[in-house]
């Protein structure tokens, strides 16, 4: 049966400077998803000041976010991020307030932080606890699913585009063998764009889409 009312969902991440940014891209394609659904509706993101700090990156003013989280209607809370500080803001404030979460982590293997042992210890000491309590964490690919296997039949893991429905136009493309499609920041350090220059140069038609400085290739 249909809901009468649709099901309000609000997320929650921190709203970075910069644009290129996958967990931004991830809610922005949420709120687009569900935009013309009769059942759910997704807001906009919350939006409430911000604590600016070198030592723990940035926070939210505690009183106006935890008031914001009180006094929203939303069904269900999307927490989206991994080792933020705003994060777990956001679980303390959901749980002491009894709200529904659904957790997306964006998980990084911790080689991947740029600070590892750091990364890893605020995950498990502070994160990790409050897992138990969502209705459900939602994975993007099988290694982070893995990672929650533990929370058994509360992880849901998103299909991979290639098992779903592909329209036969798309089909009917011919594939280019030597073509190399790279989609990422270009100087960060944990997207691996260095890998490009280990390629012979000219044996692959390489086509780069991201932001940052990069010393360009005749092949790029």
């Amino acid at each position: 049966m249909k809901h009468k009312v649709p099901i309000i969902v609000q997320p929650i991440c921190l709203i970075p400077n910069n644009r290129v940014d996958g967990i931004r891209t991830y809610c922005n394609a949420l709120v687009e998803l569900f935009r013309d659904n009769e059942e759910v509706t997704v807001r906009p993101y919350l939006n409430p000041p911000l604590i600016e700090s070198k030592m723990l990156n940035n926070l939210f003013k505690w009183k106006p976010f935890y008031q914001m989280v009180k006094q929203s209607d939303a069904d269900i809370f999307h927490i989206n991020g991994y080792t933020s500080f705003t994060i777990l803001e956001a679980f303390i404030a959901c749980w002491a307030l009894k709200k529904r979460i659904v957790y997306t982590p964006h998980w990084h293997p911790y080689k991947m932080l740029r600070r590892p042992v750091k990364g890893m210890l605020f995950f498990h000491l502070l994160i990790k606890p409050f897992l138990s309590k969502t209705k459900a964490v939602v994975t993007l690919n099988s290694e982070d699913s893995s990672y929650f296997a533990y929370l058994k039949d509360k992880v849901w893991r998103i299909p991979h585009w290639n098992h779903l429905v592909v329209e036969e136009e798309y089909l009917r493309i011919p594939k280019k063998k030597d073509m190399i499609l790279f989609i990422g920041r270009f100087n960060a350090e944990n997207k691996g764009f260095e890998y490009l220059y280990h390629l012979p140069e000219g044996l692959y038609d390489i086509h780069c889409v991201g932001m940052g400085e990069v010393e360009k290739r005749s092949d790029m």
